[in-house]
């Protein structure tokens, strides 16, 4: 009975609304003199982090664009400006952020043993260990075990191409020539003398699909630093059904003139292939491939050469007769979109 009356007696405490509370925190905070106020702005992420873009399907197999531009080289004890040729970019950005116009800062001076110090590449793998080949899986009506075969050709392709050392050093590029099936080998082979550019402005030279250095150039160390990255997809090549493997990455070269090492710089080369695999002499055999270049670029090269070989632009060496025009671009950055078409020499930063 006494429970029973006292609870009808009215409520000797209130429960506060929302807003009475809300009020009773105002003044507390006033009266600590601690009420806080919104920030200006908020956290945000760093770096120029992207999602990659899908393959696109295949086009008709050229010979490699070269388009010329102006870079950055950095230069054995000072940071200076040179030029180089650049085509075709595509995804994966690096970590270097790039400000549109402004005069690049300075950056450690390379040395014969770090001669990649102060750049992105610096973090790069070293030589073939830098393709990584991603897990195979089917792909469209292809196998799991057709994807691995292509992968692992796609990647000795992409080695003969750019870290051979006869290659490099402007020898017959057989390694590379032994992968092609018999119609491109012989495309590839006759157009290697080839020189000058055509009429749409690509190099005439074959030599172009991979890297070989000019006469006057002395590759400083045995590494070269690779960084980027494959994926397969299905595709056709005019009509054809193909496996297409599609490769974005960077070779970056440290170069001098032989023996003079006041001259050492970098060469960082891109290149945007897609390499098609389909029955094209067997149509009951294993798939082969057949070699497409989408887009290359050499930056640290000269502009005005166009003999298929890779010129670096040395601080003592001749200068290039081509203006730059356009705005800085960081040769690092693979979000760029791949270009079409000739472009002039353009200002570079990020090396």
């Amino acid at each position: 009975m006494e429970l029973e009356a006292e609870l009808a007696k009215p409520a000797r405490f209130k429960e506060p609304s929302a807003a009475e509370r809300a009020r009773m925190a105002r003044r507390a905070a006033r009266k600590g003199g601690r009420l806080r106020r919104p920030t200006a702005h908020a956290a945000r992420p760093s770096g120029p982090w992207r999602s990659a873009a899908l393959p696109r399907p295949a086009r008709p197999r050229r010979s490699r664009q070269v388009i010329t531009v102006l870079i950055v080289l950095v230069i054995l004890g000072a940071g200076g400006y040179g030029f180089s040729r650049l085509a075709g970019q595509k995804h994966l950005g690096d970590l270097t952020p790039l400000t549109r116009g402004a005069k690049p800062a300075s950056l450690p001076s390379p040395t014969l043993a770090q001669p990649f110090l102060g750049t992105p590449a610096q973090q790069y793998a070293d030589g073939a260990a830098g393709i990584v080949i991603p897990p195979a899986e089917p792909v469209g009506s292809y196998y799991a075990a057709q994807v691995a075969a292509a992968y692992q050709t796609a990647k000795q392709m992409l080695v003969a191409a750019h870290l051979d050392a006869p290659t490099l050093a402007g020898a017959a590029p057989d390694a590379f020539a032994d992968l092609l099936i018999p119609q491109q080998r012989t495309q590839f082979v006759d157009g290697l003398d080839k020189t000058g550019l055509s009429a749409s402005g690509n190099e005439n030279s074959t030599r172009t699909w991979v890297t070989s250095f000019a006469p006057d150039t002395q590759l400083v160390g045995n590494v070269v630093k690779v960084h980027g990255t494959m994926q397969a997809a299905p595709s056709t090549n005019n009509g054809i059904a193909v496996l297409q493997i599609h490769a974005d990455y960077l070779y970056v070269y440290a170069v001098q003139h032989p023996g003079q090492s006041s001259t050492l710089m970098r060469i960082v080369e891109r290149q945007d292939v897609d390499v098609d695999f389909g029955t094209y002499t067997d149509p009951g055999g294993a798939l082969q491939p057949w070699w497409g270049t989408s887009g290359n670029s050499e930056a640290g090269a000269r502009c005005n050469v166009n003999d298929g070989f890779v010129h670096p632009q040395f601080r003592s060496g001749p200068a290039d007769k081509v203006t730059p025009k356009g705005a800085p671009v960081n040769p690092y950055d693979q979000n760029a979109p791949a270009p079409t078409g000739q472009l002039p020499c353009q200002p570079t930063t990020g090396t």
